[in-house]
């Protein structure tokens, strides 16, 4: 991706300075509580380790190799589970084996692989993270590389270390990392997000009227849609287990939006989805408010089994495209024929891809990379602000489509109010091909508080 305009070139250039203006910046770290949090781990994988040993997976591995038994080498464990024991996963590696990864392993009901999993979690949250944060500081302070330069959609990257990787779906181990970024002394963390920006630049491009609704009308809810067909609830069911359990709907919900509409933007394919979809059904914990967990619900609606379950989705991702977002559907062909034509195509910012691309990434690139420079243009504004006010407030961090401040308590309503209306007003005066409104969310710290104290409040 290059520019091929001013505006575009200015933006690259521009972005490039707060970058490195946020590399100087750096990031507060509490180191003492990393080695605490190193320690505890160390002591805490000892124990898993001789449980595993003393398990019947442990029993199998000291027959196999004696000795030189290596719990935590790949091939030892491929060897005692797919050799030894005879077991088979639905997971294969790229040469068509059964895999070790954790999804593999998880579909196996062998005592001690949960304890073996587990413990390999916490081994690379402690290495590659809290130990990474203690080698990469310096008097308290990390200093994260950011990138432009390496990511075929443009988004940016991050090194030494990488920040924009730190754990955000495993609750403990997200806990446990993010509590070792801390705010300067008498400061707080805060955290401007973009909502949804990708499927909102998205309409940009291919100006579905279905989905410029589902982003301009509040009452509106694909994911809350997508979720009541692929779980076959009515309106009246889905809207009476939102006020009977606003947690398991939420579940139901955020299962909808990552494990099929998400991947269905981009790219996969019903057979893609529907394993995830009924797996997460299967683990489903929580009985919806007439007694049923999730999967005997999908029973008590005629679909006993995955294959069944299979069909459904595929009729859903038919419809999906064809009903629901048929102009969608069209660009996505269009888009894909002009760049088979043309070798490149030209994004709404001023920047042109080329090169060999397969039609996922040529559908993909344009919106990822226009959406992101929403975020690098956030950026730069805010800088200016920051200068402009002679405010004591630093950007820290950027991480997907969020910004990261090291917040002074006395410049909050005004950095953040300034940072709203530059994020949601200011961006669709300057791009006025941004054709659906843009929402931003804030997450705060308390004063002092660390990055996994970080609170939901609104900007007013």
């Amino acid at each position: 991706m290059r520019p091929i305009t001013e505006e575009a070139y200015q933006l690259m250039h521009d972005s490039g300075l707060v970058l490195a203006q946020m590399e100087r910046n750096g990031v507060h770290v509490d180191i003492d509580y990393c080695h605490k949090a190193i320690r505890h781990l160390d002591r805490r994988v000892a124990r898993m380790q001789k449980q595993i040993l003393d398990s019947e997976l442990g029993e199998v591995g000291r027959k196999a190799f004696g000795f030189k038994l290596n719990i935590n080498s790949d091939k030892q464990l491929s060897h005692i589970l797919y050799d030894v024991m005879g077991l088979a996963t639905s997971f294969k590696t790229k040469k068509g084996n059964d895999s070790v990864k954790a999804e593999a392993l998880a579909e196996l009901d062998i005592p001690g692989l949960d304890l073996l999993i587990r413990s390999k979690q916490l081994v690379k949250a402690k290495n590659t993270y809290l130990q990474n944060f203690i080698d990469e500081s310096v008097d308290n302070y990390m200093h994260p590389f950011f990138h432009l330069h390496l990511v075929r959609t443009f988004r940016s990257s991050s090194s030494e270390p990488n920040i924009q990787n730190i754990p955000n779906r495993d609750p403990e181990i997200k806990e446990l990392c993010r509590r070792a970024i801390i705010a300067r002394p008498g400061r707080k963390i805060a955290a401007l997000d973009f909502s949804g920006i990708e499927v909102k630049i998205g309409t940009a491009y291919h100006k579905d009227p279905t989905m410029m609704k589902y982003n301009s009308d509040p009452s509106t809810d694909l994911h809350r849609d997508m979720a009541q067909e692929i779980y076959l609830f009515t309106p009246e069911e889905w809207g009476y287990i939102q006020e009977t359990d606003p947690k398991i709907a939420k579940a139901i919900r955020h299962s909808s939006k990552n494990q099929f509409v998400f991947p269905s933007f981009y790219g996969d394919w019903f057979k893609s989805c529907a394993p995830n979809l009924w797996k997460s059904a299967q683990k489903e914990t929580h009985i919806l408010p007439n007694g049923l967990s999730l999967i005997q619900w999908l029973q008590s609606c005629g679909i006993d089994n995955y294959e069944q379950f299979e069909t459904h989705i595929e009729l859903i991702f038919e419809s999906f495209w064809d009903e629901r977002f048929p102009i969608y559907t069209k660009w996505k062909e269009d888009w894909w024929a002009a760049y088979q034509e043309k070798g490149f195509f030209d994004t709404l910012t001023g920047f042109r891809c080329q090169g060999v691309m397969g039609k996922n990434d040529a559908i993909n690139y344009p919106v990822q990379g226009t959406a992101f420079h929403c975020t690098l243009y956030s950026l730069i504004e805010t800088q200016k602000v920051i200068e402009k006010n002679n405010l004591d407030t630093l950007i820290i961090g950027q991480i997907h489509d969020e910004i990261i401040l090291d917040l002074v308590p006395k410049e909050q309503d005004f950095l953040l109010k300034q940072c709203k209306i530059i994020m949601t007003e200011k961006i669709r005066k300057n791009w006025r091909w941004i054709n659906v409104p843009i929402d931003v969310e804030l997450e705060i710290t308390p004063i002092d508080g660390s990055w996994a104290d970080k609170q939901e409040l609104e900007i007013v």
